[in-house]
């Protein structure tokens, strides 16, 4: 049975240590993954990172990291679980709940101008790489990008049958280490294997490549001919620990058109397919669009009402960020059980409408980006291929507060224009290496104590008794954390007072996985909205 989780209870006590794998740090210390390190141990080692500025972190970041351990009542720490993002590793504990797990990541404080900048986004040409035989003119491979969604900078042939792919995200860096890549290969020989190497000019490889022979079904590349180089901790996928320099892998091909990308391909054309099927199949959803990109792309809008009448909304978001499919997918689960027509349905649709907007950011995901949306009108001065004047190329959810970008402007009329009867529940849909839900700490209490959120604690505590054998991850986001309000996640709390999660997917989560989850997370909202 589920221990319940008091919500104004102090639920963690976490550690950080930066720019050193975790298994570099338990061997140099004596232990493992699971040692137990004293008070004194964390101080000292902390303390020599600094000193020899081996650990890339702040004097800010060292003396709050100092002055948290020194306040704990703990007197010694585990390395139960470990949390990667980019170089940085965090040492996380566990909650009071055998199924509910809560860590508090102590990442060094963001540049508040970051992913906020107009950078010049360079429009990657469409284009085909042919290699011929050496004897003649004839074609024997080539490569393109010219699909919705290509990512494909360059081809190099660095050996007879090896090929190097190159991809370059939309601006320079600093990026987000999320490097897209989605080619197609045509071929005239068969029963040819080839090496395909992927490199990259920012950035580490970080997902598992899938094939597809249409473009539309897809599956993963066995993950046991994968060779990775650099920064490889295990064999594992999907949880941050899979990242190297470059990977490669072996390509059987047959005569026929081969797609490889770094997720399936769910671009703003298989979106709108979706949403109208969705609309096909249920009378009580309309689908609209509620802008414009800055490339002039529909942000599509779907609307589910049963009954035409007023009622407090429920929120769904999703594709801010361009290379996370994963979200959704878990995204189209969730609303698909949410419409089932299912008893929890009828009884859910009868109290609450649903905004579900799908796709913020079409143009970052029709280009392929990695990271940021697109432009809108702008020069080329130099000729180089990228923009020298325009808005665009910045990271959507980092533009909540200023609302500089006409998709996130058109989000927020569309929420506000759907809150007459108030916003009963916000969630926005991401991916990262595993599975995990980002909640705003509240004030909950008498004294003002920031406090885990009671009504997402519930609807985890639902969702924890239909997944009996799934950990649930938890990560709370302070309000005085200033990259917060910048947030989709943020401004809901700041303007409506509502429940707001950031539904984030692993990478590498089985797709029948992330599907069950999903729709067990919308039963589990509706048990929660409907009590």
């Amino acid at each position: 049975m589920t221990t319940k989780l008091d919500a104004s209870a102090p639920q963690y006590s976490c550690i950080q240590i930066l720019g050193e794998p975790i298994q570099k740090v338990a061997q140099r210390v004596g232990g493992s993954a699971d040692h137990t390190l004293s008070k004194e141990d964390i101080l000292a080692l902390l303390n020599s990172q600094h000193n020899s500025k081996s650990a890339k972190y702040t004097d800010q970041v060292h003396d709050s990291l100092l002055k948290a351990i020194q306040a704990s009542s703990s007197q010694a720490f585990n390395f139960v679980d470990v949390w990667k993002h980019n170089s940085r590793v965090a040492i996380q504990c566990k909650s009071t709940s055998s199924k509910i797990e809560v860590s508090k990541a102590l990442y060094p404080p963001e540049d508040p101008t970051k992913g906020q900048a107009h950078r010049g986004v360079r429009l990657e040409p469409k284009r085909f790489f042919r290699f011929t035989e050496p004897s003649s003119e004839k074609v024997k491979i080539a490569f393109d990008n010219n699909f919705p969604g290509g990512r494909l900078a360059n081809v190099i042939q660095t050996g007879p049958s090896k090929f190097t792919i190159v991809s370059s995200p939309e601006n320079e860096p600093p990026i987000n280490d999320s490097p897209w890549y989605a080619f197609r290969i045509n071929s005239a020989e068969k029963h040819q294997i080839i090496t395909i190497e992927f490199a990259y000019t920012a950035g580490l490889h970080r997902y598992l490549p899938k094939i597809s022979y249409d473009g539309t079904h897809w599956q993963s590349i066995d993950p046991s001919i994968v060779s990775r180089n650099g920064l490889v901790e295990d064999g594992t996928w999907g949880d941050g620990t899979g990242k190297g320099f470059t990977a490669s892998f072996p390509l059987a091909l047959d005569g026929h058109t081969i797609w490889i990308a770094a997720q399936e391909l769910i671009t703003s054309d298989r979106i709108l397919e979706w949403s109208q099927k969705m609309v096909n199949a249920h009378p009580f959803i309309s689908f609209s669009t509620i802008g414009k990109s800055n490339g002039g792309r529909d942000i599509p809008m779907l609307t589910i009402n049963k009954g035409n009448t007023p009622k407090p909304t429920v929120v769904l978001m999703g594709r801010q960020h361009p290379p996370e499919v994963t979200g959704t997918l878990a995204q189209m689960s969730f609303v698909e059980a949410l419409c089932d027509n299912g008893y929890l349905s009828k009884q859910f649709l009868a109290k609450y409408n649903v905004i579900v907007i799908p796709n913020v950011n079409p143009d970052g995901v029709d280009q392929g980006h990695w990271r940021h949306n697109g432009i809108g009108p702008c020069t080329d001065n130099n000729n180089d291929g990228a923009c020298d004047s325009g808005k665009g190329g910045i990271d959507l959810n980092r533009d909540w507060q200023s609302s500089n970008e006409p998709e996130t402007r058109a989000v927020k009329q569309a929420i506000e224009v759907h809150s007459k009867k108030g916003i009963a529940f916000f969630i926005d849909f991401h991916s990262t290496y595993k599975d995990v839900m980002y909640l705003i700490e509240v004030n909950e209490d008498a004294s003002g104590k920031a406090a885990l959120d009671s009504r997402v604690l519930d609807w985890m505590e639902k969702l924890s008794a239909r997944e009996k054998d799934y950990q649930i991850k938890l990560i709370p986001l302070s309000r005085s954390n200033p990259i917060v309000p910048k947030t989709s996640e943020g401004w809901i709390d700041k303007t409506f007072n509502a429940p707001a999660v950031t539904y984030e997917v692993g990478d590498s989560t089985p797709r029948e996985k992330l599907t069950r989850l999903a729709h067990n997370a919308a039963y589990a909202l509706i048990e929660h909205l409907t009590k």
